[in-house]
């Protein structure tokens, strides 16, 4: 996917959107790049890469840190297989016939399940992850507990995690391009309000006077960036992603 232009660009792109062209003075290179890197850290917390690992268990060892890839930010969930070795009965997937089937003993037509059926086969399978997997508590950003304490070496505990998605402001991507302007700018704007881009009023030597309302206008912006960018975030994921 292409990129949405070196950091040059992305400064150029910010001064027209303000409304000061090639002013370099009030609205400096280093300002720019402080804006940019605050909407670059955004855009990595907001839309992270998710990743999944590994690590294999120590014989009565519980807690287990530093278990992160490099760069990587936290830990998001944890599994490792429950050591007992349950076995389901052997009727049990005869209960699951009328769910997982196509429908065709059904005069090929397929049912919607009510709320109620769907919170019974979400609990069904909360129930079965228990039973077959070990607890495992997370510390952020990066350390495991697991309950029981493993009594054997070598089993696979899997995990996924987030890490930043760009590693500087020249490899955004089209697709995070309006989200990551959107802060940049908001940033700039602010800025812009509380020094020099705020003065209200100008008065010429010869005592001609006008008043500019800059201050108020780059808040009033400022705050359009801000409810762009709420608008742009990712759905919230639901409390039984694995992710």
């Amino acid at each position: 996917m292409p990129v949405i232009g070196t950091q040059s660009a992305q400064r150029a792109y910010l001064r027209r959107s303000v409304g000061h062209q090639q002013d370099t003075a009030l609205v400096t290179d280093d300002l720019l790049d402080d804006c940019l890197g605050d909407a670059l850290r955004e855009i990595n917390l907001h839309f992270p890469v998710m990743g999944v690992g590994f690590f294999n268990t120590v014989a009565n060892q519980q807690k287990y840190d530093t278990v992160l890839p490099a760069g990587a930010y936290r830990l998001r969930k944890a599994f490792w297989p429950n050591e007992a070795g349950q076995k389901l009965p052997d009727s049990f997937p005869s209960h699951l016939d009328p769910i997982i089937e196509s429908g065709s003993q059904y005069y090929s037509t397929r049912y919607t399940f009510s709320p109620a059926a769907h919170m019974g086969l979400q609990r069904n399978s909360e129930y079965l992850k228990r039973w077959f997997s070990g607890g495992a508590k997370l510390l952020p950003p990066d350390t495991v507990y697991l309950m029981p304490k493993p009594t054997e070496a070598g089993h696979k505990v899997y995990f996924t995690f987030s890490s930043p998605r760009f590693a500087n402001a020249g490899e955004v991507t089209d697709q995070y391009g309006p989200a990551y302007y959107s802060w940049a700018k908001k940033c700039l704007h602010e800025t812009l309000a509380a020094g020099r881009g705020a003065v209200e009023s100008i008065t010429s030597p010869a005592g001609v006077s006008m008043r500019t309302g800059a201050r108020s206008s780059h808040l009033e912006l400022a705050k359009r960036e801000h409810d762009r960018w709420l608008n742009l975030l990712p759905p919230m994921s639901t409390a039984r992603s694995w992710i």
